[in-house]
């Protein structure tokens, strides 16, 4: 990924640089931004198919251990199956929050028409079904969430497996889901606030002066630089292996109860995160 964007920054750079002339012309910035409008469309396309390879390498490492070659990671039809997965979820989540808002806003129409005048009653109405559609939400997700690990090892799209593989279980898998992530957003709070500790204050302080002083003393310190990309993609690599690490786990003990998965390799899987 990194050399990824580093190519990217650079033939940007130089499509930039070798513009001599032309930076009047209305045409040829068009085409220039076209150009690098597809460049990022290109860069975000393989970002997206390196993270299915490393989200398919953390369900191969929990749900076929025996495949370890290569950090378990492959790009083959397991690859492919999930991208079309991703892309079917995407545009299915997308079209049921638009129709799970729709209805919310409805009800909170009917509900502001019955408490009338009543503006309290109509608030706390309105509060309360707030928190109702993000609790909804939250369970739809958390059911949904089984269904990458379960295509994954039917190597054919398992929607329904997904779904019902979850079914009562809805607490178990949000609290370990919340304890992981919980576990991820402290450690990036951390490592983000050490970075731009320096420049908050400064913000705190009211004085724009200041603040811009700690801004380009951080942009113009090279190891600041460094550590920030670093860690950045330290943390993108541990959401991925803990993040989509613990939907695998849940995936393979769910699994596990109704003997779909080997017990030697649950052992082999808790050797491998050992």
């Amino acid at each position: 990924m990194i050399a990824i964007y580093a190519a990217f920054g650079l033939l940007l750079g130089t499509s930039m640089i070798f513009m001599p002339g032309q930076a009047a012309d209305p045409s040829a910035m068009g085409q220039f931004g076209a150009g690098a409008l597809l460049m990022i469309l290109l860069v975000y396309l393989l970002q997206f198919f390196l993270s299915i390879i490393l989200i398919n390498a953390v369900y191969r490492a929990m749900l076929r251990p025996s495949e370890s070659s290569f950090a378990f990671m492959r790009i083959g039809g397991d690859e492919f199956r999930m991208l079309g997965l991703a892309v079917i979820f995407f545009i299915g989540i997308v079209i049921l929050y638009l129709l799970m808002l729709l209805a919310t806003m409805v009800v909170a129409f009917v509900i502001g028409a019955i408490a009338g005048q009543n503006t309290a009653v109509a608030g706390v109405l309105t509060f309360v079904l707030g928190i109702g559609f993000f609790a909804l939400w939250i369970w739809v997700l958390v059911r949904l969430s089984l269904i990458f690990p379960m295509t994954f090892h039917r190597r054919r799209i398992a929607i329904d497996e997904g779904w019902a593989l979850g079914k009562g279980r809805f607490w178990t898998l949000f609290g370990s889901y919340l304890v992981v992530w919980l576990l991820i957003v402290v450690l990036a709070l951390v490592f983000f606030w050490s970075i731009f500790a320096a420049i908050f204050a400064a913000a705190g302080s009211g004085d724009p002066t200041a603040a811009q002083f700690a801004v380009a003393q951080m942009m113009g310190s090279v190891a600041t630089v460094i550590m920030f990309v670093i860690g950045t993609f330290v943390l993108s690599l541990m959401a991925f292996v803990l993040g989509y690490g613990v939907v695998g786990s849940a995936a393979r003990e769910l699994l596990a109860e109704t003997g779909d998965v080997p017990e030697a390799d649950a052992y082999r899987t808790a050797e491998i995160f050992e």
